[in-house]
């Protein structure tokens, strides 16, 4: 019952308390899913008709909490799963629990998921649920193609601070072109005045220990009437008598 390397199961569906587009170390944008904490969500899983494999009584659905990590890659959800770190029953309190139904006609089933043991430091971290298809009877994986993974999970403690941190995401997105333009602008005219201001002090003159000459000193009129009135080129003189 090996259903080779093509993916048989697959994640139709999935709820969320909110949804938030990150971008991923690959720079693709990913969907994260929110869940609160301690209340039911769904992850709803398919096969296709010609499956060799239907969700019936012969076999078991099983779900398990696992670290997500945007650099593992694989050619199948079963190749990401396995390089995955599970997250670890805490203090007897097991991270995620879940109730499988399937449709009656094998095709389709709805996992009710919980995810229950998350501290405050887990509320940083995004998640995946694997869900996998095994035997009913012997516990065996009836194939890597019925191995699945849900979209990025975020867990919050209250559905607010997940709503609230969708919105705050939302605003950022949606600036109009005029904020983009103005920012940019911004941007330009803050890099211009760094560079003039380099610029001027670049340009400074550098002062030098050298005294300006003073200017040529002007003839002055009475200087030449002077020195022509003698004649002889003598000086004149006034002698004041003592009495």
């Amino acid at each position: 019952g090996d259903g080779g390397t093509q993916q048989w199961l697959r994640v139709v569906r999935q709820t969320s308390v909110a949804q938030e587009e990150v971008a991923s170390k690959s720079s693709l944008r990913r969907t994260v899913h929110a869940l609160v904490k301690n209340q039911v969500s769904k992850v709803v899983v398919a096969v296709g008709k010609r499956a060799p494999r239907k969700l019936d009584e012969t076999v078991k659905i099983t779900a398990e909490l696992l670290y997500d990590d945007d650099d593992v890659v694989g050619a199948t959800d079963a190749d990401v799963a396995r390089q995955l770190k599970p997250v670890r029953t805490l203090r007897d309190v097991v991270p995620l629990s879940f109730k499988a139904i399937a449709d009656a006609d094998g095709l389709k089933a709805t996992l009710e998921v919980r995810v229950s043991a998350l501290t405050s430091q887990h509320q940083a971290l995004l998640f995946r649920v694997a869900i996998r298809v095994v035997d009913a009877a012997s516990g065996d994986s009836v194939g890597p193609g019925y191995v699945t993974l849900s979209a990025p999970l975020r867990c919050v403690s209250k559905p607010e601070q997940a709503v609230r941190r969708s919105h705050s995401r939302q605003r950022a997105k949606k600036r109009s072109h005029q904020e983009v333009v103005e920012e940019s602008l911004k941007r330009v005219e803050a890099l211009l005045e760094e560079h003039t201001k380099t610029l001027t002090e670049v340009a400074k003159p550098v002062p030098f220990a050298i005294t300006a000459l003073p200017p040529p000193r002007r003839k002055r009129k009475y200087d030449s009437d002077s020195s022509g009135s003698d004649g002889g080129g003598g000086s004149s003189s006034s002698s004041t008598t003592t009495p």
